[in-house]
């Protein structure tokens, strides 16, 4: 079957939720209670979806720490595996993910600097990045929205 890319997309919701969604499933986070509203097709989403989860938890209460005015958290998860790894246990090869991505949107009146800064506390305190890049390579890349600018 070759490679296969796992998406999850998640993003904060209503004062104290955050949502995660896939291809297939859709789980609502709402104060440390989860809501699977449909299942998941494979762990491995689930596993992305406890990444975002995990990164938007401890990226609230950063900005919260730091006084960041932070609205909202957008977070698009992407990852590479080898399907064929898990349908033929003979394979060879590593059945992980090689390199996880993950791209951080906040929606925040915030600098670049300072939103630099949050992102680099929330890597060092987020306890499934920690675990999670310990085996595999996870990139984060962070995207700061501006507002248009009219120019005369």
């Amino acid at each position: 079957m070759g490679k296969r890319v796992v998406k999850v997309l998640g993003f904060s919701a209503k004062e104290s939720q955050f949502v995660v969604k896939s291809e297939d499933f859709s789980l609502t986070l709402n104060n440390e209670v989860g809501f699977v509203t449909s299942k998941p097709s494979s762990s491995v989403e689930f596993l992305l979806a406890s990444l975002a989860g995990s990164i938007h938890a401890v990226g609230k209460a950063v900005a919260k720490e730091q006084q960041l005015n932070l609205r909202s958290i957008q977070l698009e998860i992407s990852g590479e595996i080898e399907a064929s790894k898990w349908e033929a246990a003979d394979k060879r090869g590593s059945v992980g993910f090689k390199t996880v991505n993950v791209v951080i949107k906040p929606t925040s009146s915030a600098s670049i600097v300072a939103l630099k800064k949050w992102m680099d506390s929330v890597k060092n305190r987020c306890p499934v990045y920690a675990n999670m890049n310990k085996s595999t390579a996870v990139i984060l890349t962070l995207v700061k929205e501006y507002d248009a600018i009219k120019v005369a």
